[in-house]
């Protein structure tokens, strides 16, 4: 029973962190992104990958990105390193790891969904006779991976708790 627990538990946890390092690099490589414009009734579209290294740093978002990052491999890594406890306390402290996880990656994922819809007013300038319609779609593609990440980590919370804590 505790075998194949365990089975289960290290495959959540290494696709989890996997999953959080494929999501970092989406986001430093450089997601595509395309912005379509209208200036004085001419319609143009340009679409180019965003990297790291065109961030500007006196906006918000790249500082958001680098929390995002850090946070969220960060609680994979500590999740997918706390598979072995013997005692009662670690078992419990390995719930409440879960528990942050789970926490960690619901915001890093609305964060990342939260830069998506609001790339226009943070990376980009505007002015009154041109209209502006950006997609970086990587950033909403991290967002959902991080939400999926949240999914399974609830999914491990239930085997942990139902193989080990019951």
């Amino acid at each position: 029973m505790y075998i194949e627990a365990d089975v289960k538990i290290i495959l959540i946890r290494v696709i989890t962190l996997f999953l959080t390092f494929s999501t970092a690099l989406i986001i430093v490589l450089g997601p595509g992104y395309c912005i379509e414009f209208t200036k004085n009734s001419i319609h143009g579209m340009y679409c180019d990958n965003y990297y790291a290294s065109r961030w500007n740093f006196k906006m918000i978002s790249p500082y958001l990105h680098t929390i995002v990052i850090l946070f969220g491999f960060n609680s994979a890594l500590v999740n997918a390193l706390g598979i072995y406890n013997e005692s009662i306390i670690k078992r419990n402290q390995n719930l409440i790891t879960i528990y942050f996880c789970i926490a960690i990656y619901c915001f890093c994922g609305l964060t990342e969904i939260l830069i998506y819809f609001n790339i226009p007013k943070t990376f980009f300038y505007s002015s009154s006779n041109e209209n502006l319609n950006v997609k970086v779609y990587g950033y909403l593609g991290a967002g959902i991976i991080y939400i999926f990440a949240a999914i399974l980590a609830v999914l491990d919370f239930f085997i942990y708790r139902n193989d080990y804590i019951f």
